[in-house]
């Protein structure tokens, strides 16, 4: 059936936004209190809240989106979210019955005629979309222990060598390991490898031999580090995503998205297969997140 569930798809639009909310879970809307009234950009911020059934954490961003649960199954959930928050802490049993039945039906109407990757905003008692995007509402998926990289880049890298725009940004696979630790070890898709492969040799000429060298064998790059005294290079083969570990030890940085400013990768809790770019990023016919291009840093 057709959900509302909190999503990060426009998250900034309005400088009174905000997600606490765990992934992609299930919202409803939020009481209000009365501290906010009429003001949906009150201080307690529930007048522009969508609440999460699972966590009673808010969102001010919520998603249409298709999930494999029945009707039935859509208000039990309800009834556990309203017995296990602290906002209807004082409902009896009938009471949380009638309201999750209340609530469910609601909701259906609310957004049964709106298609999957509709955006919407809370204004008080007022519903409005801001924007369709495919990602926003899109659930996680865990990857498996055999395959457990993505088939999309979830970051962007780089190396401040000339410090201008000569540098550049390359889309990679990072991770999910708290932000803080050091260091970045990319890995790069195809394309991504031979553009690093050339970065590296034009930056070798362009400081007289400072920079490492790259060459192509078939599929696997040879690396020649500056100072290496060992002649054999080191051969980087891909591995059984075809991605390439480039540049182990080297200084890379990982950097937001230049076009929609998206975080880089996913939280410490994550370890996920996650869509960071949002709506806007870049036309809807470019998708996937795979082929996002980046633009030099300004």
């Amino acid at each position: 059936m057709r959900l509302l569930v909190a999503t990060t798809a426009t998250q900034g639009h309005r400088s009174s936004d905000f997600n606490v909310v765990f992934r992609t879970e299930p919202v409803l809307l939020a009481p209000i209190c009365g501290r906010d009234g009429d003001d949906p950009d009150g201080a307690c911020g529930c007048a522009r809240a969508f609440i999460s059934i699972r966590s009673g954490r808010p969102v001010t961003t919520a998603a249409v989106t298709d999930r494999d649960i029945t009707p039935g199954e859509y208000r039990t959930l309800l009834r556990f979210g309203y017995r296990t928050s602290g906002a209807w802490g004082d409902l009896t049993g009938q009471d949380i019955d009638g309201l999750a039945e209340r609530t469910a039906t609601e909701l259906e109407h609310l957004i049964s005629g709106l298609r999957p990757g509709t955006v919407l905003e809370r204004r008080g008692d007022t519903i409005a979309t801001r924007t369709w995007t495919p990602t926003a509402g899109q659930p996680r998926h865990e990857p498996d222990a055999d395959h457990a990289l993505p088939d999309h880049d979830n970051t962007m890298v780089w190396i401040c060598a000339y410090g201008d725009d000569r540098d550049e940004l390359f889309p990679a696979w990072v991770s999910p390991t708290p932000k803080d630790a050091p260091p970045v070890i990319p890995m790069f898709s195809r394309a991504t490898a031979e553009r690093v492969v050339d970065w590296t040799n034009r930056l070798r000429k362009a400081y007289h031999g400072a920079a490492a060298a790259a060459l192509w064998d078939g599929d696997d790059i040879l690396l020649y580090e500056p100072g290496w005294e060992d002649p054999d290079p080191i051969r980087i083969t891909p591995d059984q995503h075809g991605r390439y570990f480039i540049g182990n030890g080297w200084d890379w940085d990982e950097v937001w998205c230049e076009v929609c400013y998206a975080t880089a990768r996913p939280g410490e809790d994550e370890g996920s297969q996650v869509l960071l770019h949002e709506s806007g990023c870049v036309p809807v016919e470019q998708w996937p997140l795979a082929d996002h291009r980046p633009r030099p840093r300004s």
